[in-house]
């Protein structure tokens, strides 16, 4: 937390944050190709993507349907870090709500220019970790992150007594006013999902699935079920799992503007590792009130684990053959992995309790 803290109060002339630092706080991360070392795939250190904007880090995952513009993702993950920190660990100074304070603010006031925005891809292999460079489009997730920023802010503001100077029903109309509009533009009521973008609205993304994780619905909702079970019929049938895992999009459908037959986001022959891991999650989640969706959770489960390296750490990505591809090791897939194998487990006790 110290960490982030000092992240938030040395923020970028223009108030932004970058989306990744130096494990020392630096923001100089000159990505750099290590040619001199031999192995099974070419070798880099640092990040060419670290000054990108990413909506998504100030508000965390949401409906995600959701640039080349990087920190607006940013303060999402951010704004939810922070507020569970305070719901399991150390109280919030002063100092730092104020610097949290503002962060929402800029995140409740931010007009964004005209794009598809996506969360969750692969930074070095996509230009930006959340983005997709395709037609100009209106994203539906970079609506829900922002309306997270703002609900965190809130619920901190609430938890802890925290003052608000005259924000709260600024804060409260503008979070209301993004799920309204999620709910009107991002939902398909002819096919039944929620869209991976407004203007493209049966295009499906696995970004979707954590819904649930951030309180913008339950799981049970019947939109999201609909939309997971959507997800879960095979590429045929015009879904995005097959073989116990899931592809983020369907790029034969969804053109990310990068071209090419290679990258995390480019082709419909890698699956997601983290798509594949908030699917076992939403069907855990749901599987509480289904118990059926809870035993696919668990078989869904047993099979990812198969594709584990030797020593039980996965990729970014797994091919068609089913070799690790991306980002090796990769922390947020281990993030991922840690979260959906906790509320499995915990879903299951409850079940035979």
């Amino acid at each position: 937390m110290d960490f982030l803290f000092k992240r938030i109060q040395d923020r970028n002339p223009d108030g932004s944050l970058q989306i990744m630092y130096t494990i020392h706080g630096g923001k100089d991360m000159e990505e750099i190709e290590l040619t001199h070392l031999s192995g099974h795939k070419d070798s880099s250190i640092g990040n060419g993507a670290a000054d990108h904007l990413q909506l998504d880090i100030y508000g965390t995952n949401s409906v995600k349907n959701l640039l080349d513009r990087p920190t607006e993702f940013v303060v999402g993950e951010l704004l939810d870090f922070v507020y569970l920190s305070q719901k399991f660990a150390r109280p919030l100074g002063y100092d730092m709500w104020l610097a949290v304070r503002d962060l929402v603010d800029c995140r409740r006031d931010r007009e964004l220019p005209p794009a598809r925005l996506v969360d969750m891809g692969s930074a070095e292999q996509a230009e930006a970790l959340h983005v997709l460079q395709g037609p100009v489009d209106t994203a539906s997730n970079s609506s829900s992150s922002r309306r997270v920023a703002i609900d965190r802010g809130l619920r901190l503001a609430e938890k802890r007594q925290l003052p608000l100077g005259g924000r709260r029903q600024k804060w409260l109309d503008a979070r209301d006013a993004l799920y309204e509009e999620i709910q009107e533009k991002a939902w398909n009521p002819k096919r039944g999902i929620y869209s991976q973008s407004y203007d493209e609205p049966d295009i499906l993304d696995s970004a979707v699935l954590v819904a649930p994780l951030v309180f913008f619905c339950p799981a049970s909702d019947p939109r999201f079920l609909s939309t997971l079970k959507e997800i879960l019929k095979s590429p045929e049938r015009g879904g995005l799992a097959s073989n116990s895992l899931v592809y983020r999009y369907d790029t034969r459908l969804s053109d990310d503007g990068v071209g090419g037959e290679e990258g995390s986001l480019r082709t419909h022959q890698r699956f997601h590792i983290a798509g594949t891991l908030w699917c076992i999650e939403a069907l855990t989640r749901a599987g509480e009130y289904d118990r059926p969706l809870l035993q696919q959770a668990v078989r869904m489960f047993e099979d990812f684990l198969g594709y584990s390296n030797h020593v039980g750490l996965f990729t970014e990505e797994v091919s068609v053959a089913g070799e690790g591809l991306g980002n090796a090791v990769q922390g947020f897939t281990h993030v991922t992995l840690i979260s959906t194998a906790f509320h499995l487990s915990r879903a299951l006790r409850r079940v035979h309790s």
